[in-house]
């Protein structure tokens, strides 16, 4: 399911407060904080200058990276929430990551322990497998691309791939040929110019390495040396360093660097790999404890409008980051046996059974209204939108970011032509095959009949007219919901 809530390329300055504080730096810009003006809260605003992307093919990758950012939603991929320009910059809107890049929070411990590598390394894993399954190579994964989301601990951090500017769409069948990425990760072919999507399960084990052991499998005194070994694909996986390391690691870490790129192992099998159980064992996420209250929710969900459902997953798609989305997310990808990223019905099925839940067809019909957009599986976003659906009907707070989801415009209602944005062009749901009637929907909003619809009539269709006045307070003393 594509969320694209995003506003028409416009002023930053009329939706964000952006700090001058820069919190990090790249090649064509820098990132800094932004605090939404309406809602209050806070996003990262990566700033790339016009004049230094168009001298290579900057300007190219950042639309890349709009493109297929934006078409991605999973737990361990950073969300994009929008993009403004003037005339000197381009500004993406990101989903915030405070607890830095992986790289750093590595290096700032002496050694990892291989339950803990496990933790970052399939969470990796479970992002590049979503991503082919997608068809979309990133082809520059490296630990300074993935990020954490807070300072928790190491352990319990959750980590977010970033920056797709050199990502592109793939066929299976057909080889890319553009030598690209970080050549300390690199695979062979790669180097060659001709390679599949399996050139970043070699990339995955490169990184496997360092967070092993600590230093990358392939040196050398220059670039062209560096190449060749890589190219030889000769390494060693004893000494003092690797001496700490388990023969199963050491074992994977191989089938990674497989020269052969037939013979390696995929991320797919990589998760369910030997290493990965007993590195884990004992770490399974508790869920039991949420069945009731999601089953319950997706029964309320199910009877709610095509409207309702819309406004509960433009509120899914913008909150992280708090102990209950935590809690559902670990849910989801504890439902998520195949690891691919999205929930099919035997999967919500079997999750639920856990409970002893009658598995009857109205219940197996109400599973099936969580696939909103109807192609056969449920999304995160999906996922998140059925289980909050209680508690975004009982915020105002949140209630109010919806709205300001479907005001594109941010003139403080909704038009006619921004509902139907939503609910049709964003790819909500088809408007023929799920026989929704936008200016129907509309006209039930619009209680005044003056053209436009109020955050008071907004909540009135998404509540409930008994809580009309409740709107009023929540848009007045709205409080910030991370």
């Amino acid at each position: 399911m594509q969320q694209r809530f995003f506003k028409d390329l416009g002023r930053l300055e009329d939706h964000y407060d952006v700090e001058v504080r820069k919190i990090g730096r790249g090649a064509f810009g820098s990132v800094t904080k932004g605090t939404n003006r309406s809602t209050g809260v806070v996003r990262a605003v990566k700033s790339v200058v016009k004049a230094r992307a168009t001298e290579g093919s900057g300007l190219e990758g950042l639309e890349r990276e709009i493109e297929l950012t934006k078409t991605l939603d999973h737990p361990n991929i950073v969300r994009l929430y929008g993009a403004f320009q003037d005339a000197r910059c381009i500004y993406l809107i990101m989903e915030l990551c405070t607890g830095g890049e992986l790289l750093d929070r590595i290096t700032e411990r002496q050694n990892i322990a291989e339950p803990l590598v496990a933790h970052v390394m399939v969470q990796i894993l479970r992002g590049v497998c979503y991503m082919h399954s997608r068809g979309i190579a990133h082809r520059d994964l490296k630990p300074e691309n993935c990020v954490l989301e807070s300072r928790d601990p190491l352990d319990h951090a959750h980590l977010k791939i970033i920056d797709l500017g050199l990502a592109r769409r793939f066929k299976p069948t057909e080889a890319m040929k553009t030598v690209c990425g970080t050549t300390m990760y690199m695979a062979p072919e790669v180097i060659s110019g001709s390679y599949t999507q399996s050139s970043e399960y070699w990339t995955c084990g490169v990184i496997l390495c360092f967070l092993l052991c600590g230093m990358l499998p392939f040196a050398g005194v220059n670039d062209r040396q560096l190449l060749a070994n890589i190219s030889k694909a000769v390494f060693i996986t004893h000494g003092r360093l690797w001496d700490p390391v388990s023969e199963k690691a050491k074992r994977l870490v191989r089938k990674f660097l497989e020269k052969d790129p037939g013979k390696r192992i995929s991320v797919l099998a990589a998760v369910e790999d030997e290493w990965f159980k007993a590195s884990m064992a004992g770490d399974e996420t508790e869920v039991g404890a949420l069945h009731d209250d999601l089953v319950e929710n997706f029964r309320a969900y199910a009877r709610m409008t095509r409207f309702q459902q819309a406004a509960a997953a433009a509120i899914a798609f913008q909150i992280s980051g708090d102990e209950q989305v935590g809690k559902l997310r670990a849910s989801f990808q504890a439902f998520d046996k195949d690891n691919t990223g999205t929930l099919s019905m035997k999967e919500m099925a079997l999750a639920f059974a856990k409970d002893k839940f009658s598995m009857t067809l109205d219940f197996m019909e109400i599973l099936g209204k969580a696939d909103a957009n109807h192609d056969g599986v449920v999304s995160y976003t999906e996922f998140l939108a059925a289980a909050l659906w209680k508690e975004i009907h009982d915020n105002e707070a949140l209630c109010w970011r919806a709205f300001k989801s479907f005001d594109l415009d941010g003139d403080g209602f909704i038009s006619l032509a921004e509902l139907r944005q939503i609910l049709e062009d964003d790819k909500l749901g088809d408007k023929t095959e799920l026989n929704i009637d936008v200016e129907q929907i509309y006209r039930d909003m619009d209680a005044d009949h003056n053209g436009k619809v109020s955050f008071e009539e907004f909540m009135a269709m998404l509540v409930g007219s008994s809580r009309k006045q409740a709107a009023s307070k929540a848009k007045s003393e709205c409080c910030v919901v991370q």
